[in-house]
């Protein structure tokens, strides 16, 4: 049996769709036998007809895209699949179609524009987003985004590994010691952002700049225990006996 035709194809695959006249029910069923035997060029030849018939059919079009995707004929299949779009906005699979071609051909920053379309569709697709974003070195937009999906659905190992790869970019770096400066600056009686510029000039080896804070530390809160510790750690690594604190430890 052959299929009958369906005006809406509602987010199935294309082969479950539509077909109105005889001879558009024979071309596109066609299609569909010599695309499962990896027969592109005839089944485009078949769509082809179809459109002939019914060039307006976004189903016709889709498949089509699909067709030009398998050959790798990536202008083809991206204008075969944004005609689909044109017609069916509302057809999931058609933004889908779109975002392979951009993904199959590196666009990455055309595939963030499709893949925020189609997170309305689903929102389980920010998690793609986030490798667009990564991929296209958008930490700022990486970073909000797996902050957010941190606490609507919780960690996962791959977006916990992005959010350390962003923190040892030298942009990132350079952004948080300006802010952490800045709050100092603005309060400086706040003991925890002294703590975090140390900790981040020492991770970067800057220890002359951790210690130079860490003076800073002592000076606006001479109880802190943190100021003393930090203190105490530059003079042994630098083994400078005679400025040791902590009671002569």
């Amino acid at each position: 049996m052959l299929f009958q035709f369906i005006t809406v194809f509602s987010q199935e695959e294309p082969e479950d769709i539509a077909l109105e006249t005889s001879e558009f029910q024979v071309a596109f069923y066609e299609s569909l036998r010599e695309k499962g035997i990896e027969n592109y060029d005839k089944a485009i030849t078949a769509l082809q007809k179809c459109l002939s018939l019914e060039p307006n059919n976004s189903v016709v079009h889709f498949e089509l895209g699909k067709n030009y995707l398998y050959q790798k004929d990536y202008k083809n299949a991206n204008d075969s699949f944004e005609k689909a779009t044109q017609l069916d906005p509302n057809n999931r699979w058609y933004w889908v179609g779109l975002y392979d071609v951009s993904y199959a051909t590196r666009d990455y920053l055309n595939a963030i524009v499709i893949m925020k379309k189609l997170i309305e569709f689903k929102k389980e697709y920010k998690e793609d987003l986030v490798s667009l974003y990564m991929f296209t070195q958008q930490y700022d937009e990486a970073l909000k985004l797996i902050d957010e999906l941190t606490e609507t659905v919780g960690k996962t190992e791959m977006r916990e590994q992005f959010r350390s790869q962003i923190k040892t970019t030298t942009r990132y770096q350079g952004q948080e010691t300006e802010k952490l400066l800045q709050a100092i600056k603005n309060n400086p009686k706040v003991e925890d952002n002294y703590v975090a510029l140390i900790y981040l000039y020492s991770e970067n080896n800057q220890e002359d700049k951790a210690l130079e804070i860490a003076k800073m530390l002592e000076k606006e809160i001479p109880n802190s225990d943190w100021a003393q510790v930090s203190l105490f750690k530059f003079n042994i690594d630098k083994n400078d006996g005679n400025n040791l604190s902590l009671g002569d430890a």
